[in-house]
């Protein structure tokens, strides 16, 4: 894309008291994972945290997440098909955006632009250059909060593992191997 870097819209205030209120821009496996971890917050924690929108094509899967948040939350939800009409909505303050990874730049640079602070699951971008293009539109707009879901390298036994390493107790690294796999029927 060589069109201008959008600058952003002014973000809405939030004060203290205020929950931060977020939509959630695909309902699929990922963003209904992250929608029942809110409702869990939710029921568990005293989270000041909303989700006030929902936004899918897939008319049954924002249904089934929307039903989630309903029931967690209390009040009702708003729904959207297009990922335009809820970011033009000026009461939210963040999106996360969970939708196909083909999608995650356009999105991604679409809720800045709009104003939101951005969760993205990753991967950020499917290519290098919109990678960069990116990279610029969150640089260009420093008031905007922006953070790619690498949720994984926070997990207990990543973090002990980077401990070891530093402390020099498994002496020094030369190798190291790991593996995952996504839509692969083995």
């Amino acid at each position: 894309d060589e069109s201008p870097i959008p600058q952003a819209r002014p973000r809405t205030p939030l004060a203290p008291s205020d929950p931060v209120r977020i939509g959630v821009i695909g309902t699929g496996g990922m963003g209904t994972g992250h929608v029942q971890a809110f409702a869990r917050m939710a029921r568990t924690e005293p989270a000041n945290v909303r989700i006030e929108a929902l936004c899918d094509l897939c008319q049954p899967r924002m249904e089934a997440a929307k039903k989630i948040v309903v029931t967690a939350q209390g009040g009702d939800v708003a729904t959207y098909g297009r990922h335009r009409d809820l970011l033009a909505r000026t009461d939210l303050h963040g999106v996360l955006i969970a939708s196909p990874e083909h999608s995650h730049a356009r999105l991604a640079e679409d809720a800045i632009k709009a104003g939101k602070d951005v969760y993205l699951e990753k991967p950020m971008t499917l290519t290098l250059k919109e990678a960069l293009r990116l990279r610029d539109v969150v640089a260009k707009n420093p008031g905007v909060v922006f953070c790619v879901g690498t949720q994984f390298v926070m997990t207990p036994s990543y973090v002990a593992a980077e401990q070891l390493i530093k402390d020099g107790a498994i002496g020094k690294p030369v190798w190291s191997q790991t593996s995952y796999c996504r839509n692969s029927k083995d």
